[in-house]
C-alpha cells in the first residue's frame, strides 16, 4: 500500500474529510504562522509540532483545522495551526491531534514549544532586534 501525503495549507479555520482510500495515521504535522517584523522587530518562525498518537481518524471523518495566516502590518502575531478530531477547537493533547503555535515579533519570539501540543514539538526560529 502507498502513503499517502496530504497537505492543508489554505489559512483559516474550517473541516477536512478524510479522504476515503486512507489507511492508516503515520502522523499528523502542523507549522505555525511566522510573525511579521516592525520597525523595531525582526519576524519569527511559528513552531512545528507532530502527533503519531492521534486515535480515532477513519475514512470519510471530517476533522476539524485551522492553518495560521503569517502575520501582516494589522497583526503582527503569526497565527496557529492544529487539527482536532473531536471538536472544532485546538487540541489539548496528542491523542485529539496536533497544535504548532504561531511566531511573535522579535528576540525569542519562535512560536513556543510549551504551548504547542504533539509528540514531537520544535521551537519557531526568534527574530532579530
Amino acid at each position: 500500500m502507498a502513503i499517502k501525503t496530504v497537505f492543508i495549507t489554505t489559512p483559516g479555520a474550517g473541516t477536512f474529510t478524510v479522504p476515503l482510500d486512507f489507511g492508516s495515521l503515520v502522523s499528523v504535522e502542523a507549522i505555525g504562522g511566522g510573525s511579521h517584523y516592525d520597525a523595531y522587530k525582526g519576524g519569527s518562525g511559528g513552531a512545528y509540532a507532530k502527533s503519531v498518537s492521534a486515535f480515532g481518524l477513519t475514512a470519510g471523518l471530517t476533522v476539524y483545522k485551522n492553518v495560521g495566516a503569517a502575520g501582516t502590518g494589522g497583526s503582527l502575531n503569526g497565527g496557529d495551526s492544529w487539527i482536532n478530531t473531536t471538536t472544532n477547537a485546538p487540541p489539548s493533547s496528542s491523542s485529539q491531534g496536533v497544535l504548532a503555535k504561531g511566531g511573535v515579533p522579535g528576540p525569542g519570539g519562535g512560536g513556543p514549544t510549551a504551548t504547542s501540543v504533539g509528540d514531537t514539538k520544535y521551537a519557531g526560529g526568534s527574530g532579530g532586534n
